[in-house]
């Protein structure tokens, strides 16, 4: 009789320690990072032509706007991969692939069309006017969209697509 009174105690306190764990868990803080994108409206956005040539590439970014400077790193990084901004985390994996010369680009250039917010999340898609003299798997000329993403508290372009003209 003791024996079982004891295996029914352990069930019922296992049960209640589960049962304190998950209620415990449901309080818990959320830490999210604060949103960076302030509006969820699309901005039609009218830059100006960005150009970038592989012996003129710089590793620093001169404007103040974050989402600007992570598509200006990936840019850079799709022209030259060995640029000490380029590491695995801040651009799209593909970029920093290896393959043929004549595919990557040696100059490219792009302007942001428009900036839209991603419905119930916090990511960007930033639609840009671009070209390039490489095929670069036909992702730098025409409508090319960056997918950007809200990573330790800055932007990151996590995907590189382009519409089909």
């Amino acid at each position: 009789m003791l024996k079982r009174v004891l295996i029914v105690l352990g069930f019922v306190a296992f049960f209640g320690g589960c049962l304190y764990m998950v209620y415990s868990m449901s309080g818990a803080k959320n830490t999210k990072i604060v949103p960076l994108v302030e509006s969820k409206e699309v901005k039609e956005v009218n830059l100006s032509l960005n150009s970038y040539k592989l012996e003129e590439l710089s590793e620093v970014c001169d404007k103040d706007d974050e989402i600007f400077c992570a598509i200006e790193r990936t840019v850079k990084c799709t022209i030259n991969p060995n640029l000490s901004i380029c590491v695995e985390g801040e651009v799209p994996g593909f970029v920093l692939g290896k393959i043929e010369d004549d595919i990557r680009p040696k100059n490219v250039s792009f302007s942001i069309t428009k900036i839209k917010p991603v419905p119930d999340s916090r990511d960007v898609l930033v639609y840009t006017k671009s070209q390039c003299d490489g095929s670069w798997f036909g992702l730098c000329n025409g409508t090319v969209i960056y997918f950007l993403s809200a990573v330790d508290g800055a932007w990151k372009v996590v995907n590189v697509n382009a519409l089909e003209e």
